[in-house]
């Protein structure tokens, strides 16, 4: 599983930005379609946009579609 390094505190809309500019999502638009419509999990539960609100933690794993996952680290490990 390919692993992306976030900081502690990162906002979901920071966090959006950097799945796109890293190449696991298309477009901002297309990884809100893709909650909304059920295509997100977080450790292997259905995200909702209201849960990626709350954020994600080091050690969390984000499957996007059928066969896109990337886990999270944080910056210090």
């Amino acid at each position: 599983i390919p692993t992306l390094s976030i900081r502690s505190g990162i906002t979901p809309e920071e966090l959006t930005t950097l799945l796109v500019s890293e190449g696991y999502v298309p477009s901002k638009s297309e990884f809100r379609r893709l909650l909304t419509q059920g295509g997100v999990q977080l450790n292997g539960e259905k995200l909702t946009l209201s849960q990626w609100d709350n954020g994600v933690r080091s050690g969390d794993v984000l499957k996007i579609g059928k066969k896109r996952f990337v886990k999270f680290v944080s910056d210090s490990e």
